[in-house]
């Protein structure tokens, strides 16, 4: 089995950190998640390594997973969050990198799924976004579909920093949302110093029936838009669970690149993430 890094997956801690979002679950998720609980799970499924990315706009939950990247040779690297509107986000950059753990920092997420359009043009927030960049820290982009247009707004105002675009925007595909979302991924990879994960499919499919088949042609709109060089997969562990087992969920990843070239799927499993989190330089 062709060795994968996992580049978007989550943990958490129920007893040190409340997660609202949460409520609404029952087992399986609304419960601590560990490194160690997916270990084993990464092992049967060829995963040598994970990105571990913040699921609170939250600074101490950060801290947790900066301190679980340092126990833990499954991660690799923290994809975090700061105050990005802050004019102190520098300061709260520092504080990470020298906090226990923080050589694992290698980017910062905010959610703008719930945006409205002024979001995407606040000046504060692209100022925050070219600080991400003097530090050499990617930006996790997390937004929905209908704001996709927005992103570019984003995108040009901080041209130094690397974006990536997780879950491929969050198309609906169990109920088939595909035009709209493609024209826009399509604008969207036009710039660069953007990348994708494919991730988060399977719970944005129907989680009872999905298949790979489902799957496909938004998998091969974002390979054809961004290329392989610009592509990484991620399980959004333990939230794929909604919808599959880890096993399962990455199997359908690997099934969605079989038919590459051997040097495109390297950068999609391993190389893109590599690059893009700067893996190989802590």
């Amino acid at each position: 089995m062709i060795p994968l890094i996992d580049a978007h997956q989550h943990i958490w801690d129920t007893t040190r950190h409340r997660h609202s979002w949460l409520d609404k679950y029952d087992e399986p998720l609304n419960r601590t998640w560990t490194p160690a609980d997916l270990a084993p799970l990464a092992a049967a499924a060829g995963v040598v390594g994970t990105v571990a990315v913040q699921s609170l706009p939250d600074l101490d939950e950060t801290l947790y997973l900066l301190e679980q990247a340092e126990a833990s040779p499954l991660l690799l690297g923290v994809v975090g969050w700061v105050d990005l509107r802050s004019s102190r986000v520098a300061e709260q950059i520092e504080s990470l990198l020298a906090a226990p753990g923080g050589r694992w920092l290698r980017g910062v997420r905010y959610n703008l799924s719930a945006g409205d359009e002024s979001e995407f043009a606040d000046p504060a927030l692209a100022a925050g976004l070219r600080v991400l960049g003097e530090f050499d820290l990617a930006f996790d982009l997390l937004t929905a579909p209908a704001k996709l247009g927005w992103t570019a707004r984003l995108l040009d105002a901080a041209p130094d920093t690397r974006f990536v675009l997780d879950h491929a925007g969050n198309p609906d595909i169990a109920r088939g949302q595909f035009e709209g979302w493609a024209s826009s991924i399509g604008e969207l990879a036009r710039r660069p110093h953007l990348d994708c994960k494919l991730s988060g499919l399977v719970t944005k499919a129907d989680h009872d029936s999905w298949t790979v088949a489902d799957l496909r042609p938004y998998a091969e709109t974002v390979i054809g838009a961004f290329t392989p060089e610009r592509v990484a997969i991620g399980s959004d562990w333990p939230v794929c669970l909604l919808a599959g087992g880890y096993e399962r969920v990455m199997g359908a990843y690997r099934a969605l690149v079989a038919e590459l070239s051997d040097t495109e799927r390297d950068n999609v499993v391993t190389a893109t993430v590599e690059r893009t989190y700067r893996l190989a330089s802590t």
